[in-house]
């Protein structure tokens, strides 16, 4: 994801909302790493979800594949 967007996101969840509030980048800028946080969250639930009631697991390669 920081590849594809360009920007670096470090650290925790909590740091990165607490740092966009104090940048002065642009609104959508701002609703971008929001929206990539949100879907980093997501995947990972989703990932997590599947494994524990389905009995599926995923390759790293196939979850982070930008291809």
């Amino acid at each position: 994801m920081q590849q594809w967007s360009g920007t670096l996101i470090p650290g925790t969840v909590r740091h990165i909302l607490n740092r966009l509030r104090r940048k002065n980048w642009k609104q959508f800028h701002k609703e971008l790493i929001v929206a990539l946080c949100g879907a980093m969250i997501y995947q990972v639930w989703r990932a997590r979800n599947w494994k524990l009631f389905k009995g599926n697991h995923y390759k790293y390669k196939y979850v982070c594949d930008t291809n």
